[in-house]
C-alpha cells in the first residue's frame, strides 16, 4: 500500500478526533462547527434540566391537587355529619317536647311523633328516619312502605352495607 491510500482512509481524512486545523465535522451528514458543538454541549443539558424540573413540578402539582381534594372532601363530610347531627337533635327535642305535653296514650303520642318526623325536611333533599336497635325501620320520611322492615341487609349500589 502506498501513502496516498493510507491518507485516504485515515481518521484524519474522515473528520475524526485526529483532524488538525479543521473547525467542523460531519455528524449524520450535517457539518457542525466547533462553535455550534460548544453551544449544543452547554444548552442541551440546560434544556434537559428545564424539562426535568417542569415534569417534577407538574407531578408535584398533581399530587398536591389530589391531597387538597381529599382534605376538602373530608372537611365537607365532617361538616355534613355535623349538620345532620344538629338537625336530628333539633327534631328530637322538638318532637319530644311537643308529644310530652299531649294528654293521650303512649301509643298515640308515638304515632303523632312519627307523623311529625315523616313530615320533617332539611336542606334541598334531606328527610328524617328512625330505626330501632334491631335495625327495624320505625319511621321514614320519604318511603313509609319501609316502616316495619328490617334494614340490616340494606347496602348501597356498590354492595357496601349501610
Amino acid at each position: 500500500m502506498n501513502n496516498k491510500s493510507l491518507k485516504k482512509y485515515s481518521p484524519q481524512s474522515q473528520g475524526g478526533f485526529g483532524e488538525s486545523g479543521s473547525s467542523s465535522s460531519v455528524l449524520g451528514g450535517i457539518k457542525l462547527s466547533i462553535k455550534i458543538k460548544i453551544i449544543l454541549v452547554t444548552i442541551l443539558p440546560l434544556i434537559i434540566g428545564i424539562l426535568t424540573i417542569e415534569e417534577i413540578t407538574r407531578n408535584n402539582l398533581h399530587d398536591n391537587e389530589v391531597k387538597e381534594l381529599k382534605i376538602f372532601r373530608e372537611k365537607l363530610m365532617i361538616e355534613k355529619r355535623t349538620q345532620i347531627k344538629q338537625n336530628v337533635q333539633i327534631a328530637l327535642a322538638s318532637v319530644t317536647n311537643y308529644v310530652s305535653q299531649l294528654d293521650t296514650t303512649e301509643e298515640a303520642r308515638k304515632e303523632i311523633a312519627f307523623d311529625i318526623i315523616r313530615s320533617m325536611r332539611y336542606g334541598d333533599d334531606g328527610y328524617m328516619f328512625a330505626y330501632d336497635n334491631q335495625g327495624i325501620c320505625l319511621v321514614h320520611g320519604t318511603k313509609p312502605e319501609l316502616e316495619g322492615s328490617s334494614m340490616w341487609s340494606l347496602s348501597d349500589k356498590n354492595g357496601v352495607a349501610f
